[in-house]
């Protein structure tokens, strides 16, 4: 079935390459650890539990981001080249080395922002309600990463890059990210103790700046 999939002349073979790896470091990742889905549900229902007794032994993992880190690199760089960069994105002439490239700036910038949002929490004195919101937001970005897998899935192998579909992908990808942004509000504002400015601050420089910024590059590359 993978040997299959993986020559379909579709779409671009280091595209079909990477969609297969992405769904193998999935089925990886599940084998790994059974509970991996359900830790992860539990952590994307932070803002709304009332009580956090149920979340707290998932916070803080190192394998939980990392998964997340993974999954949501490969995931949204393949959808995001795929669609919007693939024919505007020219660092060298071999496009699967443009893609490699990319694929290391999604990453770093992934890791860049756990770093700099660790930092901001505890120069600020609030790591407590800093690992809260890390972990609710990496959690929610991998269960979102397990929806991309099946439409890259869907979108690779047979409806050939339908506009169509990553219009309607697009569309939910965008609701659930303002989803993720009122659930880290959510929590800020139970917890966060500092003046409302520095909620502000970290609002616009981790939340809505780089969404703003994403959107801006993909739509003025596209």
């Amino acid at each position: 079935m993978l040997i299959e999939l993986l020559l379909r002349p579709q779409t671009p073979a280091y595209l079909r390459i990477a969609g297969l790896l992405l769904m193998l470091l999935a089925l990886i990742f599940f084998s790994i650890s059974p509970g991996l889905l359900t830790r992860n549900r539990v952590l994307a229902t932070l803002p709304v539990q009332r009580f956090k007794w149920a979340s707290e032994t998932f916070l803080s993992s190192t394998f939980n981001r990392g998964v997340s880190i993974a999954m949501v690199s490969l995931a949204f760089g393949i959808f995001i080249y795929s669609h919007f960069m693939s024919s505007s994105l020219a660092f060298f002439e071999n496009e699967a080395l443009n893609f490699s490239v990319f694929l290391i700036v999604i990453a770093a910038l992934v890791g860049l922002k756990l770093l700099t949002m660790k930092t901001f929490f505890f120069v600020h004195d609030q790591e407590e309600i800093g690992t809260m919101v890390i972990d609710f937001q990496y959690a929610y970005n991998f269960l979102l990463s397990l929806i991309l897998v099946i439409v890259i899935a869907a979108d690779l192998y047979f409806y050939r890059l339908s506009n169509s579909l990553y219009i309607t992908a697009s569309i939910v990808v965008g609701i659930l990210f303002l989803m993720r942004l009122m659930g880290s509000i959510l929590l800020l504002l139970n917890k966060f103790t500092y003046p409302i400015i520095s909620l502000f601050i970290y609002l616009c420089a981790f939340e809505i700046v780089p969404m703003l910024v994403i959107a801006k590059v993909i739509f003025v590359k596209s």
